[in-house]
């Protein structure tokens, strides 16, 4: 029968056999591009979703444990806990206690603990006391057997809490443990706030009696305790079809979600618990069925067009060449609308090899606060932030000329004195003939994220950096000073007295004069390359890399005096009747230093002589 066809017809099978393969093979390829497109996200989403759990619980973890430092380290904790005087305990405890249950709303539990196992004083229960609780609880029974901190998930008996204990020493015997417990809503309301993800937090079945106000679902051994979903069609959902699988689909009521599950750790790291959270993908999967929608419609009439075309023959092409056209035109305009909204959405610029702004996207206009006109001629420092080193721009410009490409994250200025971060990748342009004519980068908006990150290298209380961020900078600046020939200056300081004035005026007094502390040092310094910290306690430190010793020694000073131009009262420092601060100084050429440890304790060793020297003074390495 085939070879009864005509030529035209002939042609006009074998044609459309072609494109309906090609159509075909091109809808299958777009399809599986998209799906790789949508599961590369999610993938993404889950790994910043889960680094930042991580984080969250670092830091939830570190708080406590300084907390429980300073609690401990208070006048007359030790000696009351060693007289088991409840009493005199109660009262040492109870201002704590009450600003931090203040503060946070989510902590239950204050715990003093006897080395015998036996509970002592519970801030939130100070009539329940006496009971063995080292036979019910493995977390009090392994701080007692270890006397060592223990931290992790663990229920007690009235509620399932994310619990730090600290063990008790005085002049080397072991009086005890100081416990802090939170509930794990803490975990929901941080995701939710910062992430906009709601979820629901599982137990594993026990004897315990865990409180809720809801009655309790269970789940593959598991009981809900916690949830802020407020949907139960979800909540029945998961409870009746879902194990804890990560990545999960679900469909709800015609609403798409991703499930995704968090093991709560108790302190042997094994499982006692399971966090759900819930990302609603819906947008994201109306998206793809719609591009994959537009892209069959699309191809199939573009199949039907073409066949058309074949089966009226030559005479018709002009008339189809002309409607092709129009749709050519179509196209042209569909691609300009692309590009367009490329440009206003991704943050794209061009510059020539001066640095010279050549081509900046209406994105890049949008997040920085300029106009197109401001930017096209200027050099790209325009963008530069105060906070970045110039160290970071000399090795830019040294990556781009030596490899054609660079990967970072930067800190620009925007118009009106903000800032954005943003991952930035450079690539070299190249002219036909392989010379270099200058630069295109293509950006991410990262400032979301560097302000969680900033959160983890933040002492929650002053606002300046804190231990973790000091154990991380100090060795970054003394390479890069050895590698430059450079003075490295750390600044080590202690309030004076200050255990006293808290006694005297009391913890919220003290907080308070911590923050006008570290308010006076950042103001005093001015460069991007100087850092402050909270070391702990009253201890602050500041690395400098001054010019020579005296510049050093006068930032020194500068910061002791605005210290002391604050008029703190403080009728128990014998120094003087304020406020005042006792300083360490090491000014020393970056190879000289061993390393941090080595510069900390000359410092440490100078701040002891300024105390001994009668305080509210500076001692100086020679």
């Amino acid at each position: 029968m085939f070879h009864q066809l005509s030529a035209k017809n002939k042609t006009m099978f074998f044609v459309s056999s072609v494109l309906v393969l090609f159509s075909l093979l091109m809808f299958m390829f777009i399809y599986m591009e998209q799906k790789k497109r949508v599961d590369d996200l999610q993938t993404s989403y889950y790994t910043h979703f889960r680094q930042s759990y991580d984080k969250i619980i670092s830091k939830h973890k570190e708080f406590y444990e300084n907390r429980i430092k300073a609690n401990i380290g208070s006048i007359g904790v030790k000696k009351a806990l060693l007289n088991k005087d409840r009493e005199k305990l109660y009262e040492l405890s109870k201002g704590r206690w009450e600003t931090l249950s203040n503060e946070n709303r989510f902590l239950e539990v204050m715990h003093f603990h006897l080395y015998d196992g036996s509970s002592f004083l519970r801030m939130h229960e100070p009539q329940r006391y006496g009971d063995f609780i080292a036979k019910r609880r493995p977390m009090v029974a392994q701080v007692h057997a270890k006397k060592e901190p223990v931290f992790g998930y663990e229920a007690g008996i009235y509620s399932f809490s994310y619990r730090v204990l600290h063990p008790i020493f005085e002049e080397g015997n072991y009086l005890g443990a100081l416990e802090f417990g939170s509930r794990p809503e803490h975990i929901l309301a941080e995701m939710k706030f910062f992430y906009d993800l709601k979820g629901a937090v599982f137990v594993k079945k026990n004897p315990i009696t865990i409180k809720n106000n809801r009655a309790i679902l269970d789940l593959d051994g598991y009981s809900l305790v916690y949830e802020n979903l407020n949907n139960e069609k979800v909540l029945r959902y998961i409870t009746k079809k879902y194990n804890f699988e990560d990545n999960k689909n679900i469909e709800v009521d015609g609403r798409v979600y991703v499930l995704y599950s968090i093991d709560l750790l108790d302190f042997k790291n094994d499982s006692t618990g399971k966090v759900v959270f819930l990302n609603d993908i819906t947008g994201m999967q109306k998206e793809f069925y719609q591009t994959i929608e537009k892209l069959f419609i699309f191809l199939f009439l573009l199949l039907l067009a073409l066949l058309f075309v074949v089966n009226f023959g030559f005479k018709k092409i002009i008339t189809i060449l002309d409607t092709t056209n129009e749709k050519l035109k179509q196209n042209q305009q569909k691609v300009h609308n692309y590009l367009e909204l490329i440009d206003k959405n991704i943050i794209t610029s061009n510059t020539d090899l001066d640095g010279n702004i050549t081509y900046a996207s209406e994105a890049l206009c949008s997040i920085s606060g300029y106009t197109k006109e401001e930017l096209i001629g200027k050099n790209y420092n325009i963008f530069k932030h105060e906070d970045m080193d110039n160290g970071i721009y000399e090795n830019l410009w040294r990556v781009l000329k030596s490899e054609g490409f660079f990967k970072g994250d930067i800190k620009n200025r925007k118009k009106d004195g903000g800032y954005f971060w943003v991952e930035c990748s450079i690539y070299t342009l190249y002219d036909e003939n392989q010379n270099r004519i200058g630069y295109t980068s293509v950006k991410r908006d990262i400032t979301d994220r560097k302000r969680v990150e900033e959160i983890s290298i933040t002492d929650a209380l002053t606002g300046i950096y804190n231990r973790r961020h000091f154990n991380e900078v100090c060795p970054k600046v003394v390479l890069e000073a050895k590698r430059k020939n450079e003075l490295v200056s750390f600044l080590i300081m202690d309030i004076d007295y200050f255990k006293e004035y808290n006694d005297c005026y009391g913890h919220q007094a003290g907080d308070k004069a911590l923050e006008n502390v570290a308010k006076s040092m950042k103001e005093s310094l001015k460069r991007a390359s100087d850092y402050c910290f909270r070391l702990g306690g009253e201890e602050f430190g500041v690395i400098l890399k001054p010019e020579d010793k005296q510049s050093a020694l006068k930032v020194a000073n500068k910061i002791k005096k605005s210290i002391g131009d604050l008029k703190i009262v403080h009728e128990k420092n014998s120094a003087t009747k304020h406020l005042s601060v006792s300083i360490g100084l090491v000014t020393k050429f970056a190879c000289d230093i061993a390393d941090c440890e080595s510069i900390y304790k000359e410092a440490d060793e100078l701040l002891y002589k300024s105390k001994s020297d009668g305080r509210n003074t500076i001692s100086t390495n020679k």
